[in-house]
């Protein structure tokens, strides 16, 4: 039985980011169920070290003092180089032990696959939450031709995660399971603590105006600087309009930071955007949002908007940019050519001036996500388990 088995659970941080969020839920279900044991090992530390710990034995390997979190480590090029005295003194606590099985979350970890494939003995699998872009730009060699084959079993997030495995790594298709990402609804729905009016009053805005909202951490590959061409070109084609644009999230580089402001400046934009840098809270300005645009460029199947979803939120997104078009083609928002923020910003316009439409499409956006919960997910993933080991 599985229930008797050990799994060594492994991330690359414990940042607040997608891969870890979701490595949490399953965890927490994991335990909830009692599907398994587990041990943990993160190659760093973050704001979610203590939700971990609160899970089971926690091992790692860079504390959170010894590197800056976030995006700035991630955009150094994935260059860090492991504390020898710390990755020593951990690999020794866990010489002590042994593993059924090791669950590698993100290619972020990749680097440690073949050393622990060869200390433990035992299957592998690596749970992929990243795309052909970020692969190769942030995680070079993190799936090269020995690493997949010291890999037993893949785990993509979504068809086009899988299509970039395949066509641009070349990992064979049969050696690759599809399991979507997933959020805890209910956590999700009683994440929002505070009333929309609070919220609305303190970023002073007024009753009646139209939310388009955003989120995620702000650079180049999420899109912040596409959402403010869609601001600008909502302006543009209805000056009239009474539409205010939320992005919650910031940016973790000052250049980057102050290139927003530069353009919001330039595009006369100071007074229709507001950025709320990073919050612990999102949902309760999530609630707020009236439809949700995903400007990213490359996002392999955001949390984001599953929990946008989940609050009855219509979504915007671009094709070839992602799954997100995999879970609203069903109706529950529009898909839009890839880069194109005029285009989007007419279909806003058009949900805008058509609340009756707006609300259909979140309503159906809902009930598409219901198939996106960890309740849902965990047992794929047991599924996926039970067949490796």
């Amino acid at each position: 039985m599985l229930s008797d088995k050990k799994i060594l659970f492994i991330s690359h941080d414990a940042s607040r980011s997608g891969a870890p969020i979701v490595l949490l839920h399953l965890l927490k279900w994991i335990k909830e169920n009692r599907i398994v044991k587990f041990d943990i090992l993160l190659k760093a530390g973050g704001d979610l070290e203590n939700e971990f710990v609160k899970l089971g034995n926690v091992f790692i390997l860079k504390k959170e003092e010894e590197e800056k979190q976030g995006l700035k480590r991630i955009l150094s090029g994935i260059k860090e180089k492991l504390f020898a005295k710390r990755k020593e003194s951990n690999f020794k606590a866990l010489w002590g032990r042994s593993y059924d099985l090791i669950y590698f979350n993100t290619i972020a970890a990749n680097d440690l696959i073949v050393e622990l494939k060869q200390l433990f003995n035992c299957p592998v699998i690596c749970h992929v939450h990243e795309n052909e872009f970020t692969i190769k730009n942030y995680f070079p060699g993190s799936l090269n031709r020995e690493i997949i084959q010291n890999v037993d079993r893949f785990i993509a997030v979504s068809e086009s995660t899988k299509k970039s495995l395949i066509t641009n790594f070349t990992i064979p298709g049969n050696k690759i399971s599809l399991c979507y990402e997933f959020i805890d609804l209910k956590r999700c729905q009683d994440n929002v603590l505070e009333d929309a009016m609070s919220v609305k009053k303190r970023l002073g805005i007024e009753d009646g105006e139209f939310i388009v909202g955003a989120a995620g951490t702000c650079y180049w590959r999420k899109g912040t600087d596409l959402f403010l061409h869609l601001a600008y070109q909502i302006k543009k084609l209805d000056p009239t309009s009474k539409i205010r644009f939320i992005w919650v999230g910031g940016s973790y580089e000052k250049e980057y930071q102050l290139q927003l402001e530069y353009e919001l400046k330039c595009l006369s934009l100071e007074n229709n955007v507001i950025f709320t840098g990073h919050r612990h809270d999102p949902h309760n300005y999530y609630q707020i949002f009236d439809a949700f645009a995903l400007m990213s460029r490359e996002d392999p199947f955001p949390l984001v908007c599953l929990e946008a979803a989940s609050l009855g939120k219509t979504i915007l997104c671009f094709d070839q940019a992602g799954g997100m078009p995999e879970l609203i083609c069903e109706g529950g928002g529009i898909v839009l050519p890839y880069g194109d923020t005029r285009q989007m910003a007419k279909e806003m316009l058009s949900l805008y001036h058509d609340k009756t439409k707006l609300k259909v499409m979140g309503e159906q956006a809902q009930k598409i996500v219901q198939r996106f919960d960890v309740n849902r997910a965990g047992y794929e993933i047991k599924k996926i388990i039970e067949s490796a080991i």
